[in-house]
């Protein structure tokens, strides 16, 4: 009677089997974990402030002036400091640079702040003076 040899017997097709299948178990839990966000992207995006320009017009004023403009929010979210007690947001004044004024937007958080545009409006980023328009942008 003949043996058979250990190579050719059914406990190496098991070996073989169990070997792929935790390759494919390893290999579908590396994809599910390129897909997957990571653990905390909507703590951080729900986490800042929303500020809403209300006007078109460039300009940077204090209170009353006119609604927020698109260079006061940017100076809200990014200072995303208060002179009045925790409400509105500061910017730097345009004409004095050691000045700071209280602009009409809601103060920033300075943690994924989202800058709200008005519907339809444009925006003239340039003077023709200056290649950035007066504040920079």
């Amino acid at each position: 009677m003949q043996k058979t040899s250990s190579s050719a017997s059914g406990f190496f097709n098991i070996r073989f089997l169990l070997g792929s299948s935790l390759c494919g178990v390893g290999a579908l839990f590396a994809v599910t974990s390129l897909t997957m966000g990571p653990p905390n992207a909507t703590a951080q995006t729900t986490s800042g402030a929303r500020i809403f320009v209300t006007t078109t017009v460039q300009k940077i004023g204090g209170v009353g002036t006119g609604g927020c403009s698109l260079q006061e929010a940017i100076y809200s979210s990014v200072l995303h400091d208060t002179l009045d007690g925790g409400y509105h947001g500061v910017a730097i004044d345009a004409t004095d640079p050691d000045h700071f004024i209280t602009p009409e937007c809601i103060l920033g958080t300075g943690n994924g702040d989202t800058i709200v545009l008005p519907s339809g409006g444009v925006f003239n980023n340039g003077s023709g003076t200056q290649p950035f328009g007066p504040y920079g942008l």
